[in-house]
């Protein structure tokens, strides 16, 4: 029978912030472990994974889709989770997570994945180091183990290629193999400068000539001095600009430009259109009513 996983908790986590927020981190570290494991999921110096909250759901029966909420919240208000999006298609909005140092912490000590830990429910047990406990439970089903973040990974097939060992980690690179003097004036061009391994392997896997570097570089500087960019360069930090990898992979220098907005003639170009000559004009007594009568033009 295939075993089923349990769900547990970090003590200290539990008793600073609450049961709640101490078994959702320790999922969440859970699958941190997971993919460094596999060298996946590795973005701007440390480890993420990302579910929606319909897969927490799941994972986590006995919470509401509220309650999740909230203990989302809660875990970012104390600063013990990060938020990310390094979905490849910019229209998905999946959310990654990932576990802060404060809250990364709280697990330097643990030699496995339960020790020093609590399950939610059942009998507990005095560890063998006589200070931690375990509980024996009838343990949460593994429900959609493809998604969910649950304790317990999905295993390859016996005899699937893989199966046998983890993938190897691609070894960081400073530069890409693809002409890396162009790369790095393309870098430094770029406004916003993250997961710059995920844009060398973008840019090698493009290998762009000089012809289409040369329409990377003029459709760039349209970008840059775009007023979009610029306000979100100036307002956002950046924010709302595609990654490097993300501009490369999706060929956005044929994006196509945004249509200028209308504007005056060249010659009154910054300033408002010249104020017509008054006219000139007279008064006379009509009906007995003194009226303004503007006289013919010349």
């Amino acid at each position: 029978m295939e075993d089923i996983p349990d769900h547990h908790f970090n003590p200290l986590l539990a008793q600073t912030y609450g049961v709640d927020v101490a078994v959702f981190l320790h999922n969440i570290y859970f699958w941190l472990k997971h993919n460094k494991a596999y060298e996946k999921n590795f973005y701007e110096g440390r480890y993420w994974t990302f579910n929606s909250l319909a897969a927490f759901c799941e994972a986590h029966p006995y919470w509401s889709r509220r309650q999740i909420e909230r203990i989302i919240s809660a875990c970012k208000k104390n600063s013990l989770l990060l938020t990310g999006c390094f979905n490849q298609d910019r229209r998905d909005r999946t959310s990654w997570y990932s576990l802060s140092d404060k809250a990364l912490a709280y697990f330097a000590e643990c030699t496995t994945e339960t020790a020093g830990c609590i399950s939610p429910f059942g009998e507990m047990h005095d560890t063998e180091r006589g200070q931690s406990f375990h509980q024996t439970v009838t343990p949460l089903p593994d429900i959609n183990p493809d998604n969910s973040l649950t304790d317990n990974p999905p295993k390859a097939p016996q005899g699937a290629a893989g199966s046998e060992r983890p993938k190897r980690r691609r070894a960081a690179k400073a530069a890409p193999d693809w002409k890396p003097e162009r790369f790095e004036g393309f870098w430094r061009m770029y406004p916003l400068k993250k997961s710059k391994q995920a844009a060398i392997r973008a840019w090698d896997s493009l290998r762009p000539d000089d012809r289409l570097l040369a329409v990377m570089g003029h459709a760039l500087q349209r970008q840059l001095a775009s007023p979009e960019w610029q306000r979100k360069i100036r307002e956002e930090d950046g924010q709302g600009i595609p990654y490097p990898a993300t501009w490369i992979n999706g060929r956005r220098w044929e994006d196509e430009d945004q249509p200028p907005a209308a504007s005056l003639p060249a010659s009154n170009a910054g300033r408002l259109p010249a104020p017509s000559a008054p006219r000139n004009f007279h008064t006379e007594i009509i009906n007995g009513e003194e009226v303004i009568v503007y006289d013919e033009s010349t």
